[in-house]
């Protein structure tokens, strides 16, 4: 049966223009960042490091050898990850400014359209030597039904803008257009991300927790089961849809949310 028209992709994290965060400078953070021995992918190091926070990887230099695609005939992409142990596929730009800048380039986000067009929409055998082993991976998961989400990162070190916001949007939009019609039975769970400076660091001090929402909910419920262990007790209860709708509102995917902790020597 053709597969039914895809829903729009929708960002894993509100417009950073309408919610905007103030962290304090971590040191535990900068003192991990500085500890990552990325030289070889020293132009890549800040979505690598995104990508070991977010999945936990412990031999990143490895994993960089296999991810990076970065280079002269990249068609806008620079890393390629699938993490078989989720079905998780990142595809992802990475940019460093030399100096203090308002925002990232929109630009750089929105070649990351034609990216995702060769990686996947192209005929294997025109698409460039550099994303070809990328982009084989990325076909066959997609061929066996082991790939469930795929998510579109730009990583960098600028406050996050609108326009970039906009233009991942665009190229989660195509890659939903391409899905469609490549593997239309596939149900894959499209996402973008703007990772700028301060979201990137949020984004390591979630790992430092187990879990993200630590906030205190007061709830009137009819009734509630406990169970227990030695060190440990719990209640079980049902919740109103509507309640759980204005708390992912407030709180997006974090809600329900549990983190690995990213232990490093530093």
């Amino acid at each position: 049966a053709p597969r039914p028209p895809s829903p729009s992709p929708k960002p894993s994290q509100p417009p950073p223009n309408i919610i905007t965060r103030s962290l304090r400078p971590s040191p535990i953070f900068h003192r991990t960042w500085d500890a990552t021995d990325l030289e070889p992918f020293e132009g890549n190091r800040r979505a690598l490091f995104a990508l070991q926070i977010e999945f936990g990887i412990e031999d990143l230099a490895s994993v960089a050898a296999d991810a990076v695609v970065d280079g002269s005939d990249d068609k806008g992409v620079d890393v390629v990850y699938l993490d078989d142990a989720t079905g998780r596929a990142v595809i992802a730009q990475d940019y460093e400014a030399a100096g203090s800048k308002s925002e990232a380039p929109a630009s750089k986000a929105a070649a990351m359209g034609q990216g995702v067009q060769w990686l996947i929409g192209k005929p294997l055998d025109q698409v460039p030597s550099r994303l070809r082993s990328a982009a084989t991976l990325l076909r066959s998961a997609m061929a066996d039904r082991s790939v469930g989400a795929i998510d579109i990162w730009y990583v960098h070190n600028c406050p996050e803008s609108k326009n970039v916001h906009d233009e991942l949007g665009a190229v989660a939009s195509t890659l939903n257009a391409i899905l469609t019609s490549e593997y239309p039975g596939a149900e894959v769970d499209v996402t973008f991300r703007e990772l700028g400076s301060s979201s990137l660091e949020e984004m390591y001090r979630s790992t430092q927790v187990a879990i993200e929402v630590a906030d205190t909910f007061d709830l009137t419920v009819t009734s509630v089961f406990e169970t227990s262990g030695s060190q440990w007790s719990a209640v079980c209860a049902s919740v109103p849809a509507s309640w759980l709708v204005q708390q992912f509102t407030k709180y997006s995917e974090s809600l329900f949310r549990v983190r690995h902790r990213l232990d490093r020597a530093v």
